[in-house]
């Protein structure tokens, strides 16, 4: 987390009017870097952040700084009048905003699961995939129909299948047994089973991964996708 440190010690300099070092930021710093400059030209008397979110902003780092063992970045109150006494708490916002840009860009995605699209070809078909008890519980498997790459896990007996394509720039996912996920080859972002991205170091997150219809009929497991030539 040297690198939240370092915003934050920026900002912090920034905001007291001192001259902050040099450094090159990456775009996610220069997001952050961005955010701290409109609070700090926000007025001070009328555009202060409700505190409900400065304290969810608080907790959120805290909960980080205490996850990796590292301190929380303090951000230096000298003692002065009303307006000065505000300033300070917009720099403190400020390095409190920074900080959760770059731990929520670069460290995890939300916790609450967006719906994810189900993949509904308006010519499609049927196509096993393998035999039922080739998939056991708790486990995965990946497919490719020709027309469709995705992967089938089984939960509590109930088979379900996903798109196997990345959602940031549909390169092919790796499916990742020993850590129950799926790992993109072309950027560090990775996706739990259920289609969620757990993990990414992008400008935004990338979309959960699409549902395809999946069932279980004669002892063999389906898909339904796009129809090709063959069928």
């Amino acid at each position: 987390m040297n690198r939240v440190r370092r915003i934050s010690s920026y900002i912090d300099r920034l905001l007291r009017q001192r001259r902050p070092g040099r450094f090159v930021p990456t775009d996610d710093e220069t997001d952050a870097l961005r955010a701290a400059i409109a609070l700090r030209a926000a007025d001070p008397e009328g555009a202060m952040p409700r505190p409900e979110f400065l304290a969810g902003l608080r907790v959120k780092v805290a909960a980080e700084m205490a996850r990796t063992g590292e301190p929380e970045p303090e951000v230096s109150r000298r003692p002065a009048g009303r307006r000065r006494q505000l300033l300070a708490g917009t720099a403190a916002a400020a390095a409190s905003a920074v900080v959760a840009v770059v731990v929520d860009r670069t460290v995890a995605a939300p916790s609450v699961a967006e719906p994810a699209p189900t993949l509904s070809p308006s010519d499609g078909t049927w196509h096993t995939i393998l035999a039922s008890e080739e998939l056991a519980e708790g486990g995965a498997r990946t497919f490719d129909t020709g027309a469709v790459t995705g992967y089938l896990h089984r939960v509590d007996g109930v088979v379900s299948a996903r798109s196997g394509v990345c959602t940031h720039q549909a390169c092919r996912l790796v499916l990742n047994l020993p850590e129950s996920r799926l790992d993109c080859p072309c950027h560090r972002t990775f996706f739990a089973l259920d289609g969620e991205v757990i993990r990414y170091q992008l400008a935004a997150k990338p979309a959960r991964l699409p549902a395809i219809l999946a069932r279980e009929q004669d002892g063999q497991i389906q898909v339904f996708v796009p129809r090709t030539a063959g069928d």
